[in-house]
Order: structure tokens, then sequence, then C-alpha cells
């Protein structure tokens, strides 16, 4: 079954919170980590970690906070920060910059 893409935020939220497996695995290396290096990066890194959170290295993304839970987007703080609360509207961060793409968003979901 294939749905167009956010097609509509209500069901998206369902099937990240369900146990239906409508989406392919995503290489976190070639698909996530670049557009996470160019959108966050600059603030989220070593030397400035603004909000005290630094996505520089694997550990830091997926380390003992709830930054990054996998398979559970809407409890992940990553995900739900970057992605508009409802449809319209802007998402939380980046403060500067663009934000993600949809085609971003769904990746990340």
């Amino acid at each position: 079954m294939k749905f167009p893409l956010l097609c509509n935020f209500a069901l998206a939220a369902w099937f990240a919170n369900s146990s239906v497996v409508v989406a392919r695995e995503v290489d976190f290396e070639k698909e996530i980590k670049p557009f996470l290096e160019a959108k966050c990066l600059g603030c989220h890194n070593p030397n400035v970690a603004k909000g005290k959170l630094s996505f520089a290295t694997a550990e830091e993304v997926f380390g003992e906070s709830e930054l990054v839970i996998p398979g559970k987007a809407l409890a992940s703080d990553l995900y739900l920060v970057s992605t508009p609360e409802e449809p319209g509207k802007q998402p939380y961060m980046p403060e500067e910059g663009e934000y993600l793409t949809a085609a971003e968003a769904e990746l990340l979901r």
C-alpha cells in the first residue's frame, strides 16, 4: 500500500506509533546524516552545542537522551522539534537556515 508523502499528519502519526510496517529501511549514513550535517551541525556541534546538544557523533545522537528513539518518531525529540506540529506551520528547529523538506522529514520519521 502506498500513501502520498505526508498526505495526512494524523495518518502519519498513527503509522509512526503502530506495529504496521509501511516504510523501507533507511540508510542513516547515506540518507539522514547528510541533511543533519547541513541543517543541524552548525549549531549542534562540540564547539557550539546549543541546547547542550551535539550531533557530531552517533553516540551523541543516539545517546541516553530521548533525542532519537529508533522506530518511535513521535517520542523522539529530534523529530518533534524539526517537523511542524500542524500542516502549514513552521517547525521549532532550526532557528536559522533551511527547515527539513517533506522528504527529509519522512526519512527521519
